[in-house]
């Protein structure tokens, strides 16, 4: 049982690195993590509008988003800050890459099917809400766009294992304890799951 874990936040120790230690601590299978910050690693870009998914499969650009593309998981945890109403930039930039699926597909007739996996959303805020963006709610922006990338992904994220926090200003996660329970909760439910690799 693998678990990749996109860590939306480019702060080491901060709101959304605690959430993740109590997750850490309690899930008994593999982790692997991405940052699109590129904190420790290669990242994830923009797309560029470059062609290359007109010329052969897949995204060309080498940086972590071949690690999400991989599809050697069983569960994908997006776990991020909410700036400004919104998923931070390199967040974003993960929504724009998946433009290689519409190119593959209409260019190439190659399809790009993902196996179906679980899902697990943590979403962190604090502070106002930026009205001109925040559209039905401050996080509403930010859960679309994450439910965009584990629709895409083939990720099915049930209402027991989501999490949306927006008053990190207020209390700091590491003072809320019946939250980090939940995220240990979490954890602990999806060790009682069984999966499988399927073979590709």
């Amino acid at each position: 049982m693998k678990c990749l874990i996109i860590n939306g936040s480019p702060k080491k120790n901060g709101n959304t690195d605690r959430v993740l230690d109590a997750f850490r601590t309690n899930f008994d299978g593999d982790i692997e993590e991405i940052n699109p910050f590129s904190i420790n690693g290669k990242g994830i870009q923009s797309c560029l509008d470059c062609g290359g998914c007109t010329r052969q499969k897949g995204c060309v650009i080498n940086d972590d988003f071949n690690k999400l593309i991989k599809d050697d998981y069983d569960i994908l945890l997006i776990a991020s800050p909410i700036y400004m109403s919104n998923l931070p930039g390199p967040m974003i930039n993960i929504v724009n890459r998946f433009n290689f699926i519409f190119n593959n597909k209409n260019v190439l007739h190659s399809s790009f099917d993902f196996k179906h996996k679980k899902g697990v959303l943590i979403l962190l805020g604090g502070g106002s809400a930026c009205k001109k963006l925040m559209g039905d709610s401050n996080q509403s922006n930010a859960i679309k766009q994450s439910m965009y990338i584990f629709s895409k992904l083939n990720a099915e994220v049930a209402k027991e294992n989501t999490i949306v926090y927006v008053e990190t200003d207020a209390h700091p996660v590491e003072n809320n304890y019946l939250l980090l329970e939940q995220v240990k909760d979490i954890a602990c439910s999806l060790n009682k799951e069984n999966f499988f690799i399927e073979e590709r």
